[in-house]
């Protein structure tokens, strides 16, 4: 279905990016370990925040108007992050990747709900068991195709003479751009999800 398609390649982008922007941040600008972590921290809480409340209004306006504009503004982070230059100053990068981690709370929990709410409540179970499967391999995969591209653009730019941390910063430029290719079929996709017929057996599946 729609949601699953989008909810793969959202998995996709959202690991290929966790892993590229901590590699950026210690190689190219020098950051500690722990500075990184603190610096990914309010992305992580800003998305477990958030979905409580996104929950709440799935369920007065559907998922479209939800996640139609949260997938625009990701996209818009994915060609941010693609023109990063050494003089970049941090807080930029922990502001896009809260803005992303917010807005794959905005698309994460209505595609959940939607995915889930087109079965039966006795198949539930084998529903979630099948998304967690989906999100693990399109997560793994992401993982492998993004680093690849941006392993290969950075060697590409060394063997050209650029400096360590320039080639690393092409590499990335190739791989966030990557990241958005991938990622504008889910945008399109998210014009054709719609909220699930509820069952006059089973009801309707809550987002929170």
């Amino acid at each position: 279905t729609v949601a699953l398609m989008m909810m793969a390649i959202g998995m996709m982008a959202l690991f290929g990016t966790i892993i590229m922007l901590p590699l950026l941040l210690q190689r190219v600008y020098g950051l500690e370990p722990l500075q990184v972590g603190l610096m990914m921290l309010p992305g992580g809480v800003a998305m477990g925040v958030m979905v409580p409340l996104i929950g709440r209004l799935y369920d007065r306006v559907g998922p479209r108007p939800l996640v139609i504009p949260a997938s625009l503004v990701v996209l818009a982070v994915f060609v941010g992050f693609s023109f990063l230059t050494p003089s970049t100053p941090w807080w930029l990068v922990m502001v896009g990747h809260m803005t992303m981690s917010t807005s794959f709370a905005f698309i994460f929990t209505p595609l959940f709900t939607v995915a889930l709410g087109s079965l039966p409540k006795r198949l539930y179970s084998h529903g979630s068991a099948l998304i967690g499967t989906i999100q693990q391999v399109a997560g793994a995969a992401g993982t492998a195709l993004f680093v690849t591209v941006f392993a290969m653009q950075s060697d590409a730019a060394a063997a050209a003479g650029a400096s360590p941390s320039t080639a690393m910063l092409e590499g990335a430029h190739w791989g966030f751009l990557g990241a958005g290719a991938v990622w504008t079929a889910a945008v399109v996709a998210g014009f054709f999800l719609r909220r699930p017929a509820e069952s006059d057996t089973d009801g309707p599946v809550l987002a929170h």
